[in-house]
């Protein structure tokens, strides 16, 4: 819980326990009382109002029914509502520590980082969700970049309230490590500037869903520039105001072969969009290299040196906008796919393959399996088959963390520390933060710096957990 959180929650005991004495010392309840509402405001004022507080709120209601009760049954009416208003602080504490308005893990490299949102529009290509469309594609990313360790400023909020739930809404109370508009720390003029990272959030996710890693990249010295992709993003808001949602439905479904075609057809037609979008972030990142408008990027970007990641379909884009242009050199699929050209032709690149553990071990049988299970089963070993002959081809990394989920690559495990709500798998979700930020500086390292680590030449000994195998691309003769 947060500070003022916790501050509500003992007011709300010590107001309990002073409407139990008697009335001769009345002023022992109403100086608690008086305490407990000033604590509600600043509380609101400094961190926010949140549905997960409602319990609180409800406890004070019946500390002033105990506190106004009079007659002969006031005793009864006082122990009565003490007791209901410990109840309902209890549960206000269970909620705020079950849907946390949490922080993230301090970058651990030698800067510090800044953040800008930018509104992008490609004039050369109308909207392709929207059918008869005679509007251009239009784009929000956000741009994650180094600054001076220590910097001040505010720092950026996690999620604008616009794209969250009833349900999420204490996401846009978070507050993330990254300072808005901080100054970046200039290049050196021997490295030609820093190399780039772009980033593909899930099929429905958002441009800050990885915030713990694109921090992490960013304070090591890379400019991160994330992606929301509308119409298939869960919300995009533009700086008018317009709130673009999604129109693609849900992901993954396996329920029927009729069903399993369609997400299919889905998912190829989402990377094709949404490698184009990236060929035209490319472009601008290129003109902002010579004259950025807002002059923080002008002569900063080492146009040599440009990457791309993304989680889950973000990572199926990822391959394919390796696949598509030249100017990036290589990849990072976290718990991906494979999918369009690219599937069966290769990234051309090399790419380090981060995945979840399997639940079904490589050649077991599926008898018994449901009609649904295996579909999915059989789906995931052909998925494995594709992305392996990419690496023979290619060369990079396959990566198996021991007891992850899908999720466990994303945000996902900060919004709960109960697993069934965040969905994590059962190993720590510190510890596969850490392991995937390492890998991912590694790697990206090795391929945009030329700096070679350990880590990638199967060193176990810091994280045991890990399954890494190396892949030589093959040589042309």
């Amino acid at each position: 819980m947060r500070r003022f959180e916790s501050a509500v929650a003992i007011a709300i005991v010590l107001t309990s326990l002073g409407t139990l004495f008697p009335r001769s010392k009345g002023w022992l309840a109403v100086f608690p009382l008086i305490i407990t509402v000033a604590t509600f405001g600043v509380q609101a004022f400094e961190e926010g109002p949140r549905w997960q507080m409602a319990p609180f709120y409800l406890s004070a209601l019946f500390l002033g029914i105990g506190f106004l009760a009079a007659g002969r049954a006031a005793g009864r009416v006082q122990i009565t509502a003490a007791l209901a208003s410990l109840i309902f602080s209890f549960a206000g504490v269970s909620l705020c520590e079950a849907l946390p308005v949490f922080s993230f893990p301090k970058p651990t490299g030698k800067y510090g980082v800044g953040t800008q949102v930018r509104h992008l529009v490609d004039q050369h290509l109308l909207e392709p969700h929207v059918h008869g469309a005679r509007v251009p594609r239009e784009l929000m990313i956000q741009i994650w970049y180094p600054a001076e360790r220590g910097v001040q400023g505010v720092r950026s909020v996690y999620r604008d309230r616009r794209t969250t739930s009833f349900w999420t809404s204490q996401l846009s109370l978070v507050r993330t490590n990254a300072r808005v508009d901080a100054p970046i720390v200039p290049a050196s003029k021997e490295t030609g500037g820093y190399p780039v990272l772009l980033f593909s959030p899930s099929w429905s996710g958002q441009r800050v869903q990885n915030t713990f890693q694109v921090e992490e990249l960013a304070s090591h010295g890379y400019i991160i520039v994330a992606m929301d992709h509308p119409y298939g993003t869960e919300a995009t808001v533009f700086p008018d105001g317009r709130v673009v949602r999604t129109t693609i439905g849900g992901g993954e479904d396996y329920s029927s072969a009729a069903a399993f075609k369609e997400f299919l057809r889905k998912a190829n037609d989402e990377t094709k969009s949404r490698a184009s979008d990236v060929q035209f972030v490319l472009d601008t990142l290129e003109k902002w290299n010579v004259a950025d408008p807002q002059g923080l990027l002008t002569g900063q970007i080492r146009l040599t040196a440009i990457g791309i990641f993304g989680h889950s379909l973000g990572g199926t884009v990822a391959i394919q906008a390796c696949w598509l242009d030249p100017r990036l050199k290589a990849a990072l699929d976290m718990d991906g796919m494979v999918a369009a050209e690219s599937a069966t032709e290769g990234a051309k690149k090399p790419v380090l393959f981060m995945m979840a553990e399997s639940l079904v071990a490589t050649g077991a049988s599926l008898e018994g399996f449901s009609e649904q299970r295996r579909r999915t089963v059989e789906f995931n070993r052909a998925q494995e088959k594709l992305m392996k002959a990419s690496l023979a081809r290619y060369g990079g990394y396959w990566l198996v963390v021991a007891g992850t989920t899908h999720k466990n690559f994303s945000d996902s495990p900060l919004f709960s520390p109960l697993k069934f709500l965040s969905g994590a798998g059962k190993a720590d979700p510190d510890r596969v933060f850490r392991i995937t930020n390492a890998y991912s500086v590694a790697f990206f390292d090795k391929y945009l710096k030329q700096e070679d680590s350990q880590l990638l030449a199967g060193d176990p000994k810091d994280f045991p957990e890990v399954r890494l195998q190396a892949w030589e691309a093959e040589k042309v003769h």
